[in-house]
């Protein structure tokens, strides 16, 4: 991930000072232990849509904790971008999935979850 994406989520985070997971995400981000992945690239909001109902319906049934459901699946039926990105900031012990428009100017919504980017990764297929 490059430097410039990093500080575009910085300072996008920023401007979210009410939003604890948007808070929690950025300490995350600002941890010299911390790691960001790839972004997904541009993906439908449609299908994001569909994906994460699903997922937050998983997260409710099967108790996983993932935190941020609500708040994300409200925006992304509100989303009027044809594509968003994912960025994913991981640390020793929590992941966060950072949900923007391809241009990192708007936050749509931010999902943590405890444990490690693989924890979270075996969640949502199991």
């Amino acid at each position: 991930m490059t430097k410039m994406t990093r500080n575009q989520l910085e300072k996008l985070l920023l401007r979210y000072p009410k939003n604890q997971l948007a808070k929690r995400a950025l300490e995350a981000l600002r941890s010299r232990l911390s790691n960001l992945h790839q972004s997904t690239g541009g993906l439908s909001t449609t299908h994001l849509v569909r994906i994460y109902t699903r997922r937050a319906e998983l997260n409710s049934q099967k108790q996983l904790g993932i935190e941020g459901f609500d708040e994300l699946i409200r925006l992304l039926n509100q989303e009027t971008e044809s594509s968003l990105d994912i960025h994913t900031v991981s640390t020793d012990d929590e992941v966060f999935s950072i949900f923007t428009d391809l241009a990192i100017s708007k936050l749509v919504g931010v999902l943590a979850s405890k444990g490690t980017i693989i924890d979270e990764e075996r969640s949502t297929v199991d």
